[in-house]
């Protein structure tokens, strides 16, 4: 049975950059990438890299890919209510195709040290200081492989973590069905979107909030107005008060958690 000192799960974006930052800290460690897919290969995504990643990856040793794709100097933003802003960026983007983007990150790797294998890993089993993946020993493990991490369940972690589904609309309730989904709840429909994991403790919050609002639409006073106002409005059934649409929040971007268990 093969030993290495680190074992890396998933050789996409964040699997290769643990590799490559493993390798520039410690330039003779033995690294393995394990991933199912065969390098290049595409996946779905939006495909954009912000400016400042380039310099992270220029840190880890991947300066190849900056040159890749295609400038996108400005950025345009629309709001549910069809709100636009639209700036010139301080630093231009790149929109990089996963094929591209991936493949690049996998040869810088190897290029560092790294070796790549090809495999689907189906255990992870701690066994004195050592662990077991699959037929593989390792020092240390690093789980990069997505959000139905194998690594995730060794560890006894949720199989899936809290998330925020995206699309922009703050009436949005958190809780996707399938990974890769966004479900607008207003508009009872799927589409596709990124998942944000967020913090325990913003989830709480959120339902907090959720329990105020339920309340509050409870009241007396808040029910009376609402009926008053279906009873003005044409079209509305007597007897039958229109829900007051949910208040808006502004509140600053989730900080993604940090997790032993990366997404690809």
């Amino acid at each position: 049975m093969s030993t290495y000192d680190v074992v890396v799960v998933g050789a996409g974006p964040a699997g290769c950059a643990a590799a490559l930052n493993v390798l520039r800290l410690r330039p003779s460690a033995s690294v393995l990438l394990l991933d199912a897919a065969a390098f290049p290969r595409d996946k779905t995504c939006g495909d954009g890299v912000a400016a400042e990643v380039f310099d992270l990856l220029d840190e880890l040793g991947a300066t190849g890919v900056r040159t890749l794709g295609v400038a996108a100097p400005r950025l345009r933003l629309r709001t549910p209510a069809g709100r636009v802003v639209h700036r010139t960026a301080r630093r231009p983007n790149r929109v990089v195709p996963r094929r591209e983007l991936d493949a690049a990150l996998v040869d810088a790797a190897v290029a560092a040290g790294a070796q790549l294998r090809r495999h689907r890993v189906r255990t992870v089993v701690p066994r004195g200081d050592r662990v077991l993946v699959d037929d593989v020993a390792a020092r240390v493990v690093i789980g990069a492989d997505g959000a139905n991490s194998v690594v995730r369940r060794a560890l006894g972690a949720p199989a899936r973590a809290a998330v925020v589904d995206g699309g922009g609309d703050p009436r949005v309730r958190p809780g996707g069905r399938r990974a890769g989904d966004a479900v607008d709840r207003v508009r009872r429909r799927r589409r596709p979107g990124l998942r944000l994991v967020v913090p325990d403790r913003e989830r709480r919050r959120q339902r907090r909030l959720r329990r105020v609002r339920r309340a509050r639409r409870r009241e007396p006073g808040v029910a009376a107005g609402a009926a008053g106002r279906s009873a003005a409005r044409p079209g509305t059934r007597p007897g039958h008060a229109a829900r007051a649409p949910p208040p808006t929040v502004d509140r600053a971007p989730v900080p993604a958690r940090r997790t032993g268990a990366a997404g690809r």
